[in-house]
């Protein structure tokens, strides 16, 4: 009876871990992401004597995510992100609330640990990537105002990266909320020195935010 018990163990056990490896299985998934949250510029120049720190207020960030999984937790993902901070009141005429909106597209690597536990109820995550970042400085609103471009300090597209990590809450199948946690730095060149001349690392400045964010996502399985 025993030989009978080990036997069959035997031929269940791969059944077993193949049924619950396809339920923490991220491979051949796409996602469809809606992340919002907070700016907060947290290190950089905005000028050759004005930290980015002391200049902008905490603003809002938002995006959309696709993402595609190779393997069990390895994926890619396209981001578009934008979002705007505002002055602080020592920076700003009188009467005016000047803007400075953000723009940003990225490519990045995504890891999902969700495969490594059983029956996981939150998955957490990590991502890193780089893209294109474009901004552009409003004298008085989105709306109202006109693009400042006399006391703009930098050039206004830049490379970048970002890094960042998070949880998602299985909220039902496919259906996932989270929080994420992203760094984002890139490196524009101060408008007042750029010149025909080649360019030195002393032109550049890195100027990064910390963006705390909710993520909203949907999952397509795509594996028959």
């Amino acid at each position: 009876m025993k030989k009978y018990i080990i036997t069959l163990l035997i031929l269940v056990t791969p059944y077993l871990v193949n049924a619950q490896t396809s339920k923490t299985d991220m491979k051949g998934k796409i996602g469809i992401s809606l992340y919002g949250g907070v700016n907060i510029p947290v290190n950089g120049d905005y000028s050759s004597t004005i930290k980015t720190t002391d200049y902008f207020k905490v603003g809002s960030q938002f995006g959309l995510g696709v993402s595609y999984f190779f393997t069990k937790g390895f994926g890619v993902e396209g981001t578009f992100s934008g979002g705007y901070n505002t002055h602080r009141a020592i920076y700003k005429p009188v009467g005016t609330e000047p803007m400075w909106i953000n723009a940003s597209a990225s490519i990045n690597a995504i890891y999902n640990f969700r495969h490594m536990f059983r029956n996981p109820v939150v998955s957490p995550f990590v991502r890193v990537g780089a893209g294109s970042y474009n901004w552009e400085q409003f004298e008085d609103g989105l709306f109202e105002g006109n693009i400042n471009k006399e006391t703009k300090n930098h050039s206004n597209s830049s490379c970048g990266f970002n890094v960042g990590a998070g949880a998602e809450y299985t909220a039902k199948k496919n259906f996932t909320i989270g929080l994420f946690l992203d760094y984002n730095v890139f490196y524009p060149k101060y408008e007042d020195q750029i010149t025909n001349e080649s360019t030195t690392a002393d032109d550049y400045t890195a100027i990064g935010f910390l963006t705390p964010q909710i993520k909203v996502s949907y999952y397509f399985p795509t594996r028959k």
